[in-house]
């Protein structure tokens, strides 16, 4: 399949994939439909069999290129993850205030969402599985690490030393509402209402931490 003929979520699975081959794009075709079918019919619906109904393809090609469906999963996990924090360090490049690194920072979050509805919908079974799953519970947290991480450098670049000095338990409440506001936002299918639920945010943001962030 050409790039040219792929759709917005088979180029970004694509792209993160170890090689630009034929059969990485076949792989990433795959995978795009195990996305699609996931958030829109539930992980229950999954099989071998539906993934190569849903692609008129054999199963044989499917098994293939997608021999094991958890692994599947975990593999989509990790893209999800890495493409959200790509979007979010994209947004925050260049900017030099540090009220406008938090706002950005936050912007994006949302934007992200907005963008790739069926990647962040896909975050929500990550969460479930990380409670019953050991490889997954371990990439999991992981990707918590690094975003806190993340969000601590934006902390930790202001100029205020009573905030600095509490950086890692401001970071900690900070990260865990948004992560809290957008599991609520996906799992009750809001996103078309993201605008207040960012705005809602920012208000909470700027209260913990004590200061205008525009």
């Amino acid at each position: 399949m050409s790039t040219h003929n792929q759709s917005k979520n088979q180029q970004l699975i694509a792209e993160l994939l170890s090689q630009n081959t034929a059969a990485q794009s076949t792989k990433a075709t795959i995978l795009e439909a195990y996305l699609k079918i996931a958030v829109k019919e539930g992980t229950t619906a999954l099989s071998l069999t539906r993934l190569a109904e849903e692609l008129n393809i054999s199963k044989q090609l499917v098994r293939y290129h997608v021999p094991d469906l958890d692994q599947a999963a975990l593999e989509l996990f990790k893209i999800t993850a890495l493409t959200g924090a790509s979007f979010t360090q994209k947004s925050i490049e260049g900017v030099i205030r540090w009220e406008e690194k938090v706002l950005s920072w936050i912007h994006a979050t949302f934007d992200w969402v907005v963008a790739y509805p069926d990647f962040a919908k896909f975050l929500l079974f990550m969460y479930h599985r990380a409670s019953v799953d050991t490889e997954v519970k371990e990439l999991h947290s992981k990707i918590v690490n690094t975003g806190r991480n993340r969000l601590k450098e934006v902390i930790n670049s202001c100029p205020k030393k009573n905030i600095q000095n509490n950086s890692t338990q401001l970071t900690l409440i900070i990260h865990q509402l948004i992560t809290a506001a957008l599991i609520e936002m996906l799992s009750m299918n809001d996103i078309k209402n993201q605008a207040s639920y960012k705005k809602t945010f920012i208000l909470s943001t700027e209260y913990i931490l004590g200061t205008r962030l525009k």
